[in-house]
């Protein structure tokens, strides 16, 4: 617990349980604030249909974009032009992933208002 960086990451130390009955789950923070044992799913939609999907035990969806993006244009072998995102996918690293590959990228940046 000593080790822990920030003041979250002692709650989840101090909070740290195992799942018996499913070993690969992960406590993960609510929108409510506990923590339960659970998994992050990502979809990936055309025209409201669901073209993709991935399921990890990475509590941030920041990471998942390049993931999504992949597996949707590998699973429906078409290139991906555009893609609407909510906040939590916002990174530098997102967004010069799409401009690599000529993608528009619709994501809000949460932190402008804050920059300006």
């Amino acid at each position: 617990q000593s080790n822990a960086k920030n003041k979250e990451e002692k709650e989840l130390t101090k909070n740290k349980t195992s799942n018996t009955t499913d070993p690969d789950s992960t406590l993960m923070k609510t929108k409510d604030g506990s923590y339960k044992m659970s998994y992050n799913v990502q979809l990936g939609t055309s025209n409201q249909v669901i073209v993709s999907y991935d399921i990890s035990t990475d509590p941030t969806d920041t990471y998942s974009l390049p993931t999504m993006i992949e597996k949707t244009e590998e699973i429906t072998d078409q290139k991906i032009e555009k893609t609407k995102a909510d906040a939590a996918y916002f990174s530098k690293d997102n967004i010069e992933f799409c401009n690599q590959r000529g993608i528009d990228a619709y994501i809000p940046d949460t932190m402008k208002s804050k920059e300006e």
